[in-house]
């Protein structure tokens, strides 16, 4: 089975960001771009041998973790041809991003990809 961590928007945000998915479907007919629920994703999909365990770490974590602010500077483009929505740094988020990829890594063995960690 595969999962992915990422963090689901406050409402302000998810709106703010199905508006942009809307406008560039609009212009560019991509309705691909609707089928994604707004996320900032944290650790791309990975397999795992035991969703329950997995489960069980997502929910300490967010009873664990202190809010904090996500700002968010427009959208871009990975060279790939898929859009994103540019977030500000933020050390909280940087944080938080490298605990979870650490924790997994240690506690499931899921080693992140090129894309994940330090530089991203």
């Amino acid at each position: 089975m595969e999962a992915a961590f990422v963090i689901l928007l406050n409402s302000d945000l998810y709106n703010y960001v199905r508006r942009l998915q809307t406008d560039i479907c609009k212009l560019s007919g991509a309705k691909e771009t609707l089928k994604i629920e707004p996320h900032i994703t944290l650790k791309y999909a990975f397999n795992v041998k035991n969703i329950k365990t997995v489960e069980k770490y997502f929910d300490e974590i967010a009873k664990t973790t202190r809010p904090f602010k996500i700002e968010i500077n427009g959208i871009n483009l990975f060279p790939t041809q898929v859009f994103f929505v540019d977030v500000t740094k933020n050390q909280a988020l940087t944080n938080f991003h490298l605990k979870v990829l650490r924790d997994l890594k240690e506690k499931f063995s899921v080693k992140p990809s090129e894309f994940e960690g330090k530089t991203f």
